[in-house]
């Protein structure tokens, strides 16, 4: 009778899981020292930025009860330095996305900005626009670069805004960003392109 009781309030009893990074990261998960030249599009200003911290952690994503065996959860973290604001950014791989994290909070918490299988949830306000055959940067070709648009959401929504603005986001396999633009709704009031840069995965 105890056996019939418990499995009547758990039907649907989920098994533990381990959520691990895909194989489709890892041409994105840049190890310390590595580092990008920018330049703004316009005013020809440089942001040099460098993955000053990288590490492979673990935590429980959701521990076990009577429904559940719970999930362990390994992600990869890159603390990611700007020398032209002076500030940090914390970008965590988890499973098949980078989360971007402003605030460097160190709580896994950010803003879905990449899935390197090409699936974004609808909810998550961020959606893959294109892929670009072939895409010139200051002198530099890059092929098959994916465009990401990741849009303002509500203030009350559970995933953070980057910006005030919507942003698109462009991605080359084993470079990682190579642009970003700012979009007010209607023009890019702001785009910066790759210029140079020294890699170690």
């Amino acid at each position: 009778m105890t056996y019939s009781c418990k499995k009547d309030e758990c039907e649907n009893y989920s098994p533990h899981k381990d959520v691990v990074i895909d194989n489709s990261m890892n041409s994105i998960k840049f190890k310390e020292s590595s580092y990008w030249v920018y330049q703004n599009d316009v005013t020809l200003e440089l942001d040099s930025q460098r993955v000053v911290f990288g590490s492979n952690n673990d935590f429980t994503g959701e521990y076990p009860s009577k429904c559940s065996g719970g999930t362990f959860v390994y992600e990869y973290r890159m603390t990611v330095h700007s020398f032209l604001n002076n500030q940090d950014y914390d970008y965590l791989i988890i499973g098949s996305g980078l989360n971007k994290d402003t605030n460097s909070s160190g709580n896994h918490y950010g803003r879905f900005i990449y899935s390197g299988t090409n699936i974004y949830s609808a909810d998550s306000g961020t959606e893959y626009i294109e892929n670009i055959p072939l895409l010139n940067l200051n002198g530099n070709d890059f092929n098959n670069v994916k465009k990401i648009w990741v849009k303002v959401l509500p203030a009350n929504s559970y995933y953070p805004n980057l910006s005030i603005h919507d942003m698109y986001y462009y991605f080359s396999d084993s470079v990682g960003l190579i642009k970003w633009e700012v979009s007010d709704g209607s023009t890019i009031i702001e785009s910066w392109s790759i210029k140079s840069w020294d890699i170690i995965l």
